[in-house]
């Protein structure tokens, strides 16, 4: 079992995170950076989506709604719409295991950020462009 070892680099990363509150303060800015330009990318292109989290979490919603409540609350559409987001960040050279659920690290950097709202920039530029959505 890998328990003991990622409950040792669990612990590791705490302890690091824990020290400075210079790394909170770096994740919750890296998050409002890519919630506000994932936001700002469906507007620009039209496209009805919501992004949710704080700190360094954060997800992409297909929807109207402003207020996502629950996984459940998804429809079948949402849930095929996601999945072929995945599919075209591919494309894009973004290899992402959900786009409604995402996490950020210490370890990403601004560039890394604006890497990945390109990326859906193109992803969802061209899922409109093909009619997908």
């Amino acid at each position: 079992s890998g328990n003991p070892l990622s409950t040792s680099a669990g612990m590791a990363q705490l302890t690091v995170l824990l020290e400075d509150k210079k790394h909170f303060d770096l994740l919750e800015s890296q998050g409002d950076t890519l919630r506000r330009g994932l936001d700002a990318a469906a507007a620009e292109l039209d496209i009805k989506a919501h992004t949710t989290g704080m700190g360094s979490m954060w997800g992409f919603h297909f929807t109207t709604e402003q207020t996502i409540r629950d996984v459940r609350s998804r429809d079948e559409t949402t849930r095929a719409l996601n999945r072929l987001l995945g599919i075209y960040l591919l494309t894009e050279g973004i290899l992402i295991a959900s786009p409604t659920l995402g996490f950020l690290s210490t370890e990403h950097t601004h560039a890394d950020i604006q890497t990945l709202l390109a990326g859906f920039r193109a992803a969802l530029a061209k899922m409109k462009s093909s009619g997908v959505l």
